[in-house]
């Protein structure tokens, strides 16, 4: 029963990640990213996702016939619209980018749901469309 009791204690623990070898967590490339904030929260992008840079083929924008604009995503198999409240307008707090050649690619914040080695859905907290330098 003691056992058992310890089992559980430690599933309910919650885990602690370390970075990926390779990034220094002081380095202005970290920085940057962390930097970005959900629009209309004070909470990190990075808080609940991972960052990804997106080639062109990994977003698009389509205009509505009432003139608002919708933003895509490309993960997986399928297109995901990136909720309005998502859109991150203004970068200028964070600076530019520190790796000039990805500076004009759209970057997204997102943690995906998986069912059977699949992603399900996905969460967007934060996207940036391309080309906003």
């Amino acid at each position: 029963m003691r056992l058992a009791a310890c089992f559980l204690a430690l599933l309910a623990t919650p885990a602690l990640a370390n970075p990926p070898r390779g990034i220094d967590m002081n380095g202005a490339e970290h920085k940057w990213w962390e930097c970005h904030i959900q629009p209309g929260t004070a909470v990190s992008c990075c808080r609940a996702s991972d960052g990804h840079v997106l080639d062109d083929s990994e977003w698009r924008a389509i205009d509505k016939p009432d003139g608002s604009r919708v933003y895509q995503i490309h993960v997986g198999s399928r297109w995901y619209d990136v909720p309005p409240k998502a859109v991150v307008n203004d970068t200028s707090k964070c600076g530019p980018e520190p790796e000039p050649a990805k500076r004009p690619m759209a970057k997204v914040w997102y943690a995906p749901s998986w069912e059977m080695n699949a992603i399900v859905n996905i969460d967007i907290y934060c996207f940036m469309v391309g080309t906003m330098y």
